[in-house]
């Protein structure tokens, strides 16, 4: 949460040059690649009016700022200020900047100006290389390719937050989000857009900072027809531990599918992991089960407005071994499109929690309701 506006100063004047880049439509953009955002390129046909249009300089920016009000139920929360709250807060601002002065070399480095001066600052800062359209190469720092919603953008996520499972095991047990490392990846078959990911990375035991802990993640999804795609993840942790009852090894896998259909979008996502961090009980697995739906609709005005409704639920279960101990997530929402670049989004999360829920989430999860709204600029 910020409460400065120093770091949204940092973004303006890169915002205003960017008009003029390749900007995140508001309209539903290409298909992603299995590691980024970033649309597999075209077919060789039409490589010569790529080649025309390629710029060799891109700079983009984003800024999804809002307000939140909290109203917790459970035990935890005693007094008035603690069952309620309401703030003002900046959920995202990034800097991009691309730079490809071939069609086979490219260079990215993205920024979190609202991060301030510490670790967090730098998001994205890697080098390309593209051989060949099966083959390509990424080194740096940028996103593990694991679980399809982690890789989906923030400009064109449905919903404003990836919801509880995706900061346990994605974030907090570091199965996925960024990390230094190095990838291979690209497109096998091109008749079923047949896409892979390899990668090895720095992965740790969050705060231990241990350089011979290793991570390997793989990814391979699939879209045999324009209406549908199947993605697979998985991700496989080795450490150094340094005492006797600190784990040696974690796995994590997961599953998604992704249907569109008359402007209908409906993204289902499994993720199953190691939780080595739990203190509930000894080799406990974490579940995660998350779906999102959504309905566009443009509606006839002089200029681009779309109305889109949309419902998650999310199913969470932190330690496979503890009964009843479950966190269910309902989120209706409504998002509103102007124009290319902006949009606005209106959301309600209730969160209900079953009887053992503490004993696994450590009070981090109780009974309450958030009513969310967040405008968002994505050129």
């Amino acid at each position: 949460m910020m409460n400065s506006d120093a770091p949204l100063l940092l973004l303006l004047p890169l915002l205003v040059l960017s008009l003029h880049a390749n900007a995140v439509s508001a309209e539903e953009p290409a298909e992603a690649a299995p590691t980024t955002a970033e649309p597999v390129p075209a077919s060789p046909a039409t490589a010569a009016a790529d080649e025309e249009e390629r710029q060799v300089f891109e700079a983009r920016g984003r800024i999804h700022a809002g307000w939140e009000y909290q109203h917790w139920t459970g035990n935890e929360a005693t007094t008035l200020e603690e069952r309620n709250a309401n703030y003002f807060l900046v959920r995202r601002s990034r800097l991009k900047a691309i730079w490809r002065p071939e069609d086979w070399l490219k260079a990215q480095l993205q920024i979190d100006p609202a991060a301030g001066w510490n670790s967090d600052l730098l998001r994205d800062a890697y080098v390309q290389l593209t051989p060949l359209r099966q083959l390509r190469f990424r080194v740096g720092q940028f996103k593990k390719p694991f679980s399809g919603l982690e890789l989906r953008s923030p400009a064109r996520l449905k919903v404003i937050e990836r919801g509880p499972g995706n900061d346990l095991i994605v974030d907090d047990l570091n199965f996925g989000d960024r990390d230094l490392g190095a990838m291979v990846y690209g497109r096998l078959i091109e008749s079923v857009r047949l896409d892979y990911a390899v990668g090895a990375f720095n992965g740790q035991i969050p705060d231990q900072g241990v350089e011979q802990d290793k991570d390997l993640v793989a990814r391979l999804r699939i879209r045999p027809v324009k209406v549908i795609s199947v993605g697979t993840s998985w991700s496989f942790k080795f450490f150094s531990p340094d005492e006797p009852e600190d784990p040696e090894h974690a796995w994590a896998g997961g599953g998604d599918v992704r249907l569109r259909l008359f402007g209908m979008r409906l993204h289902t996502e499994v993720l199953a992991a190691e939780n080595y961090e739990a203190t509930g009980s000894s080799s406990p697995y974490a579940l995660s089960v998350v779906s999102i739906l959504s309905y566009r609709r443009r509606i006839p005005m002089d200029y681009r407005f779309s109305l889109e409704p949309v419902f998650k639920f999310e199913l969470l279960d932190a330690d496979t071994n503890i009964t009843d101990d479950e966190v269910l997530v309902y989120t209706p929402g409504i998002n509103l499109y102007f124009g290319r670049y902006f949009r606005a989004m209106v959301h309600a999360d209730f969160t209900r929690g079953n009887r053992n829920t503490q004993v696994s989430y450590d009070s981090e999860y109780e009974d309450g309701e958030r009513l969310m709204v967040n405008l968002c600029l994505d050129i």
